[in-house]
């Protein structure tokens, strides 16, 4: 599990447009911004990854961790989940360990290391968002911007093998 945060800034990358005419992203101008959380959700093998992801207006804090894993534990039916996730504020805070602590029955928590978010795999998924679904646009709205972020959580949950690439690329999975 990861957060991130989306602007409605373009991410200027590299196009095809013809040789001496320069693409123009145009942009708000604002600072609109939204923080999202993620997961994939994977078998011990690496096998069926899922995709699971939220969009909240503000950053991310204790109360939204703990709703997005009430919610997480809906989809898994019933099943144990060991969750991998760095050092964030918001992960160490005295009511998300609290909460974690009820939850033991179902629930593991291993951290990963803060400044290593090449062992973490929903960094892979963030990055891919914001190099193919949100690069060289511009929302002009935060519905604009939510409806982005929505559309690039469907293509990841409807791309296993992606999934499973990025589970391969962080090295928790062969």
């Amino acid at each position: 599990m990861d957060e991130a945060g989306f602007s409605d800034r373009p991410t200027v990358r590299k196009t095809w447009s013809r040789k001496g005419k320069t693409p123009v992203v145009a942009s708000a101008g604002g600072w609109k911004n939204r923080s999202v959380i993620g997961t994939i959700v994977a078998t011990p093998t690496g096998e069926h990854p899922r995709y699971f992801g939220s969009i909240k207006s503000k950053a991310i804090r204790s109360p939204d961790i703990v709703t997005y894993i009430k919610n997480l534990r809906r989809h898994l039916h019933g099943r144990k989940l060991i969750l991998f996730w760095d050092g964030l504020r918001a992960h160490t805070s005295r009511e998300t360990t609290a909460f974690i602590k009820t939850q033991s029955s179902w629930l593991t928590i291993e951290r990963t290391p803060t400044y290593a978010p090449e062992v973490n795999p929903a960094e892979y998924g963030w990055s891919s968002m914001k190099t193919k679904d949100m690069a060289n646009t511009c929302s002009k709205t935060t519905m604009e911007l939510d409806a982005r972020i929505r559309k690039s959580f469907r293509r990841l949950q409807r791309s296993p093998n992606t999934l499973k690439g990025f589970l391969k690329a962080s090295g928790l999975f062969g």
